[in-house]
Parts: C-alpha cells; sequence; structure tokens
C-alpha cells in the first residue's frame, strides 16, 4: 500500500515539474525613469518627455471552442467530495452556455452503440433572455451481458432571466430521465435473464431573485423537486418529494465591511411503503471584512433538524469562518470552517450510487464540523502551488452495503456516532490563454465509531486534468482519475473485500473547421481496465465518440 502511494506521489511531481518547464507568456518587466513635474499658478501643465516609449503589448484573444468538451468515468462517473468520489449523473458543459447565450449543436456517436447529442439555444432581447439545454447519451450494450447492462441519460434545462430596476428574476426547470438495469449480480441470474429496467425521474421548478436598493442586497431561491424510481411501466418503488427556500440579506457599511443573514430551510418526504418527512433550517448571521491582503468573514448557523423516523428534533450551533492572508505578492495562508445539518435526500444518494433498493432508512445528516487550511504559493503569474490539510467530523454519514434480499441492490448503513475524516495532500494549477492543468492529490484515513470500516470511500486519491490548444485550431485534453483503498462488505458480514486500484484515463482533441463548425473526438477508461466502484458493477471497457460540433 504504502509503495502504491509513493508512485502516486513521484508520479504527481513528475507531472507538475513537466507542466512548469513549459513556455508560457510572462507578465511584462521594467522601470519607468523618474521625471520631475513641476506645476505653477496660472501656467499650462507640460509634461517632460520620457527618454523611453512604452508601448503596451497587443492584446492576443483567447482562441477556444464555443464547448468545453469534458471528460468522465465510463459508468458510474464520480467527483471527490469531502468524503468520498461519488458516483453522478454526466456532468454538462452548460454554465457557460447558459451564461453566454451561446448556442450550438453537439452530435457524436461511439461504440457500445452510444449516440450523444447535447445543444443550447437561447435568445436574449434587452433586459429578457430564455435558454434551453438539452443532453442525451446513450449505450445500448453495456459492460456485462450486452443490453442487460444498458444506460441512457437524458436532462433538458429551461432557464429564462427578466431584470427591472433593482430586481432580477430568473426562474428554471430541470429534468432528468436515468435508464439502466441492476446488472451486478456476483453470480449468472435466472434463466430469463435480467428484465427489469430502471427509470429514475428528477424534476425541480424554482426561481431565483435577486436584487438590491443603495447599501442592501438580498437574493432567494425557492424551489419544488420531485424524484422517482422504479422498474418501467409500473409504481415507482422509490419517491421523495423536496420543498426548499434559500436566501440571503446583506448591508454593505462600506468598501471594507458588510454585514449578512442567511436562512436555508428544505423539507424531504420520502415514501416507499412508509412515509418518512424530515426538516432541515437553519439562520446565519455574518459579518465579512477584507482589505488588500485580509479577507474575512465569520458566523455561526443556528440549526434545527427534525425527522419522523427517530421521532426526534436536535439543535445546534455550528461555525462558518472563512479567511486568507496575503504573506507576501507570492504566499497566502487560506483556512474555512463550516457545519449544519443536511438531508440524505434520494436525489443526493442516487447520483452517489444509482443502485439502490427500496424501503430505506433516511435520516438528517449532522455535520460538526469541516475544516480546511491551506498554503498557496505563486510560483509563476499562472502557477501556483497549494498542499492542504483537512478534518471533518460528520454523524449520519450515509454508506452503501449489499442489500440481504438482492445482492445487485444497495441499502443504507449510517454512522451514528460520527465518522471522522482527516486528509493531507496538495493541489496544483497552471491557467494561461493556452494551457490548463489541474492536478490534486490527497491521501485519506477515516475512524469509523459503529461500523467497521468507511466502506466504498478511497484512501488515496489522484485527479489530473489538462487541456492545450496547439495553433489556432487544434485543441487537446485529458484527464486521469485513481483511488486506492476501497473496501467493499462481504455479503451481510463486516469482513472487507478490497477493490483492485481504479485508473480511470480519458484523451480526446477537437478541431476548429471554420467559424461554426468543428470536429471532436473523445476516448474515455482508455486503459480499458473494468474496474468496479461498487463491487460487482464493472464498467464498460475503450469507450470512444466521433462527432461534429455546429454553432449558430
Amino acid at each position: 500500500m504504502r509503495m502504491i502511494r509513493y508512485t502516486y506521489i513521484v508520479l504527481f511531481l513528475l507531472l507538475v515539474s513537466q507542466a512548469m518547464a513549459q513556455e508560457t507568456d510572462t507578465a511584462p518587466t521594467g522601470a519607468i525613469e523618474d521625471a520631475q513635474i513641476i506645476i505653477e499658478k496660472d501656467k499650462p501643465l507640460t509634461l517632460p518627455r520620457a527618454s523611453r516609449v512604452y508601448k503596451p503589448s497587443a492584446i492576443q484573444p483567447v482562441v477556444t471552442d464555443t464547448v468545453n468538451l469534458s471528460f468522465y468515468l465510463s459508468q458510474p462517473q464520480a467527483t471527490f467530495d469531502p468524503y468520498a468520489f461519488s458516483p453522478e449523473v454526466k456532468s454538462l458543459s452548460k454554465t457557460e452556455a447558459l451564461e453566454a447565450n451561446t448556442n450550438y449543436l453537439k452530435v457524436g456517436f461511439g461504440n457500445y452503440l452510444s449516440p450523444e447529442i447535447r445543444g443550447f439555444a437561447g435568445v436574449a432581447d434587452g433586459n429578457r433572455r430564455v435558454g434551453l439545454f438539452v443532453d442525451h447519451e446513450s449505450f445500448a450494450r453495456g459492460p456485462v451481458r450486452k443490453d442487460e447492462s444498458a444506460y441512457s441519460n437524458t436532462q433538458v434545462i429551461l432557464q429564462g432571466s427578466l431584470s427591472n430596476t433593482g430586481l432580477v428574476v430568473s426562474p428554471f426547470v430541470n429534468y432528468e430521465l436515468e435508464r439502466y438495469y441492476f446488472y451486478g449480480y456476483e453470480d449468472e441470474p435466472a434463466e430469463q435473464g435480467i428484465t427489469d429496467r430502471i427509470a429514475t425521474n428528477y424534476f425541480r421548478l424554482g426561481s431565483d431573485f435577486s436584487g438590491s436598493n443603495g447599501a442592501f442586497s438580498y437574493t432567494a431561491t425557492p424551489f419544488l423537486a420531485f424524484t422517482t424510481m422504479g422498474a418501467s411501466g409500473q409504481e415507482a418503488f422509490n419517491r421523495e418529494s423536496n420543498l426548499g427556500l434559500n436566501g440571503s440579506g446583506t448591508y454593505k457599511q462600506n468598501e471594507s465591511l458588510e454585514f449578512r443573514l442567511g436562512t436555508d430551510y428544505s423539507y424531504s418526504g420520502y415514501q416507499s411503503g412508509v412515509i418518512q418527512k424530515r426538516h432541515v433550517f437553519h439562520l446565519i448571521p455574518e459579518v465579512r471584512y477584507h482589505n488588500d491582503r485580509l479577507l474575512l468573514a465569520g458566523g455561526a448557523a443556528l440549526g434545527v433538524s427534525s425527522d419522523s423516523v427517530g421521532a426526534s428534533t436536535a439543535l445546534g450551533v455550528f461555525p462558518r469562518f472563512k479567511g486568507s492572508f496575503a504573506i507576501n505578492e507570492q504566499f497566502a495562508i487560506m483556512a474555512n470552517a463550516t457545519g449544519g445539518f443536511a438531508a440524505n435526500d434520494l436525489n443526493t444518494l442516487r447520483k452517489r450510487n444509482r443502485y439502490l433498493e427500496d424501503t430505506l432508512t433516511l435520516l438528517n445528516q449532522r455535520e460538526h464540523v469541516n475544516m480546511e487550511i491551506a498554503l498557496e504559493y505563486k510560483m509563476r503569474h499562472d502557477m501556483s502551488l497549494e498542499p492542504f490539510i483537512s478534518y471533518s467530523n460528520t454523524a449520519n454519514y450515509a454508506f452503501f452495503v449489499p442489500s440481504g434480499l438482492d445482492s445487485a441492490r444497495y441499502t443504507l448503513r449510517y454512522d451514528t456516532g460520527g465518522l471522522g475524516r482527516s486528509a493531507f495532500g496538495v493541489r496544483y494549477r497552471l491557467i494561461n490563454n493556452r494551457s490548463q492543468l489541474s492536478a490534486e492529490m490527497a491521501m485519506v484515513s477515516y475512524q469509523t465509531d459503529t461500523l467497521a470500516e468507511a466502506w466504498y470511500l478511497p484512501g488515496t486519491t489522484l485527479k489530473l486534468n489538462y487541456s492545450q490548444l496547439i495553433g489556432e485550431q487544434w485543441r487537446v485534453h485529458g484527464e486521469m482519475y485513481v483511488w486506492d483503498g476501497l473496501k467493499g462488505p462481504v455479503g451481510g458480514t463486516s469482513e472487507a473485500y478490497v477493490l483492485p486500484t481504479i485508473v480511470d484515463l480519458s484523451v480526446g482533441g477537437s478541431y476548429q473547421i471554420d467559424d461554426r463548425f468543428s470536429a471532436y473526438v473523445d476516448i474515455e477508461n482508455l486503459l480499458g481496465i473494468r474496474y468496479e466502484r461498487y463491487l460487482n458493477y464493472p464498467v464498460r471497457g475503450i469507450t470512444a465518440k466521433i462527432g461534429f460540433i455546429y454553432r449558430f
């Protein structure tokens, strides 16, 4: 295990050293010579001539594709959160398009009989804007038993914006349909095979409100959401409704000091045989101060949590702190600490693991503290290195364990006493107008209270993202994830099974044919390792797609 971790460290340092060796634009340097200026009453002002003429460099446009082509794991994808690499539905390159109102259509096709269609269309008229984003990707064949491990995901986002004097209203509607099979059987299923195709529907409706009046500004986001899971053509075996309101008001005393009062409320009603109701509320007063070198934001979250499972109500006071101090032009120290209640809602859980059993027990999570201290070292104007250490302690963190009724499905177990997580690592960033490289490596240890192990949480993580513009028309990119130390329970026992190390490498490129057309190719899981994020669920092997992007 130590040898593997040391290998990650060497690999990380080699990649950073290679990036440092790249030629990048440097900030102009030079000294301006002294000049004496004499101002006399009732005489015109005349500036002395400088002995050298300084001409600013011509501004070079940043040449990029309209669409940010990203790489994701084969199935399921995963991202790094404060506790784990959590599987989630395929991310979308929608943010830039929604904000910039960029219209495009992306169409591709790949092996496993996998079409991909993604696009955005929006119009803007003065202070009004509306946009529609659609994304679909499907795989008619999967890693095992062909169509019995097929997968598809469709997402639709409709977003608008209307601004008036002092008020901006931005309504939104999100819809997602995910289809898949429970194919993760340790032994071959019955002769009839896997017949139930599961459909998960997620719908969210709401609006963002923001405005200002002099020194006072405010935001508010009410929303309503529904999640259902069930076999196609049958009644849902998991369903949940969510209602929430997040908002804040800020008073700006002066350029350095402001006062903020935030609040959030959420209701979750889960139904699968019985109805479980949960409420979470926070009131968050804060004070923020900043100057050229210092940023301080401090306060507290006063929280209330209740759920019908334990028939109990809990109160808590949690930290809210964020600070940074620039020691000099190269070094800065940063720290933050948060905490609070959170609902383990069905939509969040199925993004971490879609292969869920019915009749789940959903409890509110209590994060006592989550804090991090980091030191930023700016090696160049476009390059930084950031070592960090972090610690968190959370009660009722949800772990996934195989169901006793169906080995291909997962149910929930909670560490009710509190899960401790300690981590140290380093982040690296290189960002300029032609190259973007980000890397993060972390070594994590867990301290469980009521569970034997921190099931399916990684002990060592490494994540790399790279993008390079070659000439003015070619762009290449790549992404790599490495996770080590994942453990899963064997059956209904506390015995641990150590999963093999996960290594997922993806590469791709695009060629801009003209102002409207680009061609692209993406290859995911280039090494073809059919690793298992969860036991008995191997991912697809090498997945390649080729297609085009049309802008309009």
